[in-house]
């Protein structure tokens, strides 16, 4: 049940399967050393901060997008015609 419930904790802060697995492998190693697991903490806290820019990026564009759409009757469409910029 401790087991499940670490995993459970790792995946809700987000490791992938190959990190949890290695977090569970160095929670079992009592030669193991802290830097290790900062290691692979800091690892996965600089891919969580790249993602959260990312989605930032994403937000801050459909949201123009959004803003500029009339939402009216006519054709024109700022969403479709972001959609189609390269």
């Amino acid at each position: 049940l401790d087991r499940l419930r670490f995993i459970s904790h790792a995946r809700e802060v987000g490791f992938s399967l190959a990190q949890t697995a290695e977090l569970l492998r160095l929670q079992a190693d009592p030669n193991r050393t802290s830097c290790e697991v900062k290691a692979l903490t800091a690892q996965h806290i600089a891919e969580l901060t790249e993602k959260i820019a990312t989605l930032q990026n994403m937000l801050a564009t459909l949201q123009g997008w959004h803003d500029a759409c009339g939402g009216n009757d006519s054709p024109e469409c700022s969403i479709l015609r972001g959609l189609e910029q390269v």
